[in-house]
C-alpha cells in the first residue's frame, strides 16, 4: 500500500523562502480579483487579505480597515514583503490570500512566489490605489 506525506506549514521553512526569492524560472501567470471581490472574499472569510505594504506607505496613504476583518486580515511589518505574506498565511493553511499592495506588479511577483511555496494567491488588481478608488474602507494613521 503506497503511503503518503502529510506536511504542515506550521513552521516558517527558509530554505524554501531563499529558493523562493532567488529562483528563476517561468512565472506563473495569476489573473487578479478586483478590490470589490477581495474585500467579499475577506469579509466573508473566504480568503486572507495580505496588505504587503510597508509601515511607512500605510502611514502615508492608509490602510484597509483591520476593525473589518478580524483575524482574516494581516499587515506586513516585516520589511521583505514576500516573508510577510508568507508569515500571515502561516496561521491560515489553506485559506487563499489576496496580496495587496501599491501596484500589480510588485503584487504579482509576490503572488508567483508565494506559489512556488504552495500558497494559493491573487493579487488585488490595481492595489491599494484602487481599493481607495473603489470607496472600500481606509483608515488614516496617526
Amino acid at each position: 500500500m503506497p503511503s503518503t506525506t502529510t506536511t504542515s506549514r506550521s513552521h516558517a521553512d527558509p530554505t524554501a523562502l531563499v529558493t523562493a526569492l532567488f529562483s528563476g524560472g517561468t512565472p506563473v501567470r495569476r489573473e487578479g480579483v478586483s478590490p470589490a471581490g477581495a474585500f467579499q472574499d475577506a469579509l466573508y472569510g473566504r480568503s486572507l487579505l495580505v496588505d504587503v505594504r510597508g509601515l511607512a506607505q500605510r502611514l502615508r496613504t492608509g490602510q484597509v480597515d483591520p476593525q473589518l476583518f478580524g483575524e482574516m486580515i494581516e499587515l506586513g511589518e516585516v520589511p521583505d514583503p514576500l516573508t510577510a505574506a508568507y508569515q500571515a498565511t502561516l496561521d491560515h493553511p489553506g485559506v487563499p490570500a489576496h496580496v495587496l499592495a501599491d501596484d500589480d506588479s510588485t503584487a504579482r511577483r509576490i503572488v508567483t512566489r508565494l506559489a512556488w511555496l504552495g500558497v494559493p494567491a491573487t493579487h488585488v488588481v490595481g492595489g491599494f490605489p484602487a481599493w481607495e478608488a473603489a470607496g472600500l474602507p481606509v483608515r488614516r494613521l496617526e
